[in-house]
């Protein structure tokens, strides 16, 4: 018998621990624990956002035949901005926003391109009293909520949401009647009034002159919503009428009254009604360093006060509340008016003029836009 080979008995040891290592390779991985995740205490718990619980979106759509004022252009932007909140809240989808310059056919077209999208609610600017009559109860046939602003229309089914017209116009009036002892001697300037709404501010103020039969209209003169416009408008009426004693200057043309005014010098600077614009209330706090008795009166116009709190009404609506028919007033019992007019005064001037406009472009216009938890007020608890 031959004797094993020295090396043969390396081979054997090498080969035995080559299959232990096999061995251990081959064996289950031991693995590491998953975690569970520590619960977030109730009272920190993520809140449900509401309206977006097995809910779907409701689309909105605005309709107006202008766009060329600064006052349309921040009320397009405050409610591209309220509706962008709701998105936020799954409550809406994009806004259809159809604000170019047009007729009234144009509008009507607008708003029939709304309804052809199926949207839940149309918020109108209208441009004409009577024209959309059809086109509006088109939509209302169809179940979609219809609201006007800026200008109430009589049309059964469809709301209004803005401010109380009569209310501004008659705080003008009896200022202007305070200030003159009741016998003012008054010009007005105002805008063209091709706009629908301007249209309806002048009546508010001719009910409102009627019930003051001691202010005497020497003469009213209209023009563009423009600075310069105004400014030579009021030249032109200082010099046919230098015994005037008070100005009933609308939206738009304040300012540039007062600069003419001013730069004038008149011997019996007349009383002049203002705006909520920062170009009015900006003239008002320079001339104060000349005269620091000089005063005015200003009932803000809010953009935010129409389409845009409309919108929150319209979702909240949509949502399945009611409306509380105490707080419908106007025309068929349909209109809400917004409590968000500012009277500035000499009173509080200096603390609304840097509310207001502090940080402002001068084409700003005094703002307000009730919140969601404002709007609840037209509703039934």
């Amino acid at each position: 018998m031959k004797k094993s080979k020295p090396y043969s008995s390396l081979l054997v040891i090498v080969l035995f621990l080559i299959l232990i290592n096999l061995s251990a390779c081959s064996a289950p991985v031991e693995t590491q624990a998953a975690v569970t995740p520590t619960a977030i205490p109730p009272t920190d718990q993520p809140k449900a956002t509401p309206g977006n619980q097995n809910q779907r979106r409701f689309t909105i759509g605005f309709s107006s035949a202008s766009n060329n004022s600064d006052y349309m252009i921040q009320m397009a932007l405050d409610l591209i901005n309220v509706n962008e909140e709701y998105k936020e809240q799954a409550l809406t989808n994009d806004l259809i926003l159809l604000n170019t310059d047009t007729d009234t056919p144009g509008q009507i077209s607008q708003i029939q391109k709304l309804i052809d999208q199926k949207v839940d609610a149309i918020l109108v600017f209208p441009s004409d009293a009577q024209g959309l009559n059809s086109v509006l109860q088109t939509a209302v046939n169809k179940g979609i909520l219809v609201f006007t602003v800026g200008v109430p229309l009589d049309l059964p089914g469809v709301y209004y949401v803005g401010l109380d017209r009569q209310f501004i116009a008659d705080t003008y009036v009896k200022w202007l009647a305070d200030k003159t002892s009741g016998v003012g001697s008054l010009v007005e300037i105002m805008p063209n009034s091709s706009n629908l709404q301007n249209t309806f501010i002048l009546a508010a103020f001719q009910q409102s002159l009627a019930k003051n039969a001691g202010l005497k209209m020497l003469a009213q003169e209209s023009g563009p919503a423009d600075f310069e416009q105004s400014k030579q408008i009021m030249n032109r009426l200082l010099g046919k009428f230098p015994q005037m004693n008070g100005v009933l200057a609308h939206e738009g043309m304040a300012a540039g009254a007062l600069q003419a005014l001013i730069q004038a010098k008149p011997a019996n600077f007349p009383w002049i009604t203002g705006d909520g614009s920062c170009q009015f209330l900006k003239a008002w706090s320079d001339y104060l360093n000349t005269d620091p008795n000089f005063e005015s009166i200003a009932v803000t116009n809010p953009p935010g006060a129409t389409a845009p709190t409309a919108l929150r009404i319209a979702v909240n609506m949509l949502e399945g509340k009611r409306i509380d028919p105490n707080q419908l007033g106007g025309k068929n019992s349909a209109s809400l008016f917004i409590p968000d007019s500012q009277t500035i005064t000499k009173e509080n001037f200096e603390q609304e003029y840097f509310l207001q406009c502090m940080g402002k472009a001068s084409n700003y216009i005094s703002d307000s836009i009730l919140t969601d938890i404002q709007v609840q007020q037209f509703f039934q608890k």
